[in-house]
């Protein structure tokens, strides 16, 4: 047989699925195919859409999760949308105090990936419970689609990962995540994203135009107990990340490197703005990558921005963080008015912060006000090498706000400007 009449039959024989998808629904008055959203996914099939209708849906039940018996909602692995019909006002997924997750969204274990990816839509998610080993979790979509959900009353809101501690995960093995999380809602969780946090080893996640508010953590990237077992990138744009605990916390995976993407996000109003470390109890800690374009770090109240390297043990290799801030006009971050705007540590001779600064607006017109907002470590173990601007407008106003100029490091020329 040929390699084109084979791929010849193999489509054929997805046809009749693609043909046949089917809209299934639920009402929890009796209205709809089924009345509660787990006989409706296990109903359905590859491409289907179960489209659930206002009201409480509870049905906590008992499932195998990462090879666990755990309490939950809802749980399918297949390539369905599921989503309300109405949005989160009125289409609720309640815990009830008990579960371990509220929605669990797996692809298909065997052609899962030749599929469109499943999608969780517009529910709220809310009042979970413990779990084993590790947080409960409101929405789970390892290499899925999570739009417009409302997160809240859990350990991770709203998650890319199952942490499947110490067995392994429960999808076929895949050993990757690719979730895109696109307009939710995270409020009142311990973490409101979690990202990397799991045995998947690549975690390729997209996170974007979602609110974290009022959580310990906004978004949470590699962090699995004192294990961060990730590598990949992570794509954080134009999120609104306020009034947490922490804003943005980054760990270093512990055997590879990580890359992060902040770009265009707003992040204010928290106790530290943005945190990112490579720190760990092993003998080996990878590189954290960081960039930072066009983000707004305001107004939190302890700190805007700390980089932070080191460990307890000598390493193999360094932990390291790698960071770009700005670059260019147009990819300028705008960083003020916290205590502290900028905060670079490592353990010396153990640890390793690297900053390309680029251009960036940096704290208050004043000089009094702009040197000490920042906080270095005297020592080799962190370098910088901080643009200044160089247009007319900036280099008139601001032309003697410099790094200070006895400081015997060079930090270059480190232009002030409040927006």
């Amino acid at each position: 047989m040929s390699t084109t009449t084979a791929r010849v039959i193999v489509l054929l024989g997805l046809l009749p699925t693609i043909a046949g998808a089917a809209t299934i629904t639920v009402d929890a008055g009796g209205a709809g195919d089924f009345t509660t959203i787990q006989e409706a996914v296990d109903a359905a099939a590859n491409l289907d859409t179960v489209l659930v209708y206002p009201g409480t849906y509870t049905d906590v039940h008992e499932a195998e999760v990462c090879h666990d018996p755990v309490m939950l909602n809802v749980h399918f692995a297949k390539n369905i949308v599921l989503k309300s019909s109405h949005g989160p006002g009125s289409t609720i997924v309640d815990g009830e105090g008990s579960t371990a997750y509220g929605i669990v969204a797996l692809p298909d274990p065997l052609i899962g990936s030749t599929l469109p990816p499943q999608v969780v839509e517009g529910f709220t998610v809310t009042n979970g419970g413990d779990a084993p080993y590790f947080a409960s979790m409101g929405i789970v979509v390892p290499d899925g689609e999570a739009v417009g959900n409302t997160c809240t009353g859990y350990g991770a809101g709203l998650s890319s990962d199952i942490v499947c501690y110490p067995t392994g995960i429960p999808d076929g093995g895949r050993g990757r995540s690719g979730a895109t999380m696109v307009g939710n809602t995270c409020a009142y969780n311990t973490w409101g994203i979690v990202l990397g946090h799991g045995d998947q080893l690549e975690c390729s996640a997209t996170v974007t135009d979602n609110v974290l508010e009022y959580n310990d953590v906004g978004i949470l990237v590699g962090e699995h107990f004192n294990y961060h077992n990730w590598t990949g990138t992570v794509d954080i744009h134009e999120n609104t990340i306020r009034d947490n605990g922490t804003g943005v916390r980054i760990s270093a995976p512990q055997s590879w490197d990580g890359w992060a993407n902040l770009i265009g996000n707003e992040i204010s109003g928290n106790t530290k703005g943005i945190l990112a470390r490579s720190k760990g109890i092993s003998s080996y800690r990878g590189t954290i990558y960081l960039l930072m374009e066009r983000n707004i770090v305001s107004d939190n109240s302890e700190i805007g921005v700390e980089f932070y390297a080191g460990t307890c043990c000598p390493q193999s290799s360094p932990p390291t963080v790698d960071a770009v801030l700005g670059g260019s006009l147009e990819a300028a971050n705008d960083i003020h008015g916290s205590p502290v705007n900028f905060k670079a540590h490592a353990l010396e001779d153990i640890g390793y912060v690297q900053v390309a600064g680029g251009y960036n607006y940096w704290g208050s017109t004043l000089c009094v006000d702009f040197v000490p907002s920042f906080v270095v470590d005297e020592h080799d173990d962190v370098s910088f090498d901080f643009l200044p601007f160089t247009d007319e407008s900036h280099t008139l106003i601001f032309d003697e706000c410099e790094s200070n100029p006895t400081e015997p490091r060079t930090w270059g020329s480190i232009k002030a400007m409040y927006r």
